[in-house]
């Protein structure tokens, strides 16, 4: 009974860690595509009205 017990806990815990894990890459995923990609298109439109292409 203690191992079945232990064995649901284990598994509990990887899906509790699976939930965070996804969490975090969707929050990743907000920053590249909101914050990180629209800088650097502004960066590279400012590099090129500098120095042009």
């Amino acid at each position: 009974m203690g191992f079945l017990f232990l064995a649901f806990a284990a598994l509990g815990l990887f899906a509790v860690l699976c939930n965070i894990t996804s969490a975090a890459g969707q929050v990743i995923c907000a920053l590249l595509k909101y914050i990180v990609l629209p800088f650097g298109l502004f960066l590279s439109i400012c590099y090129i009205i500098k120095f042009g292409l």
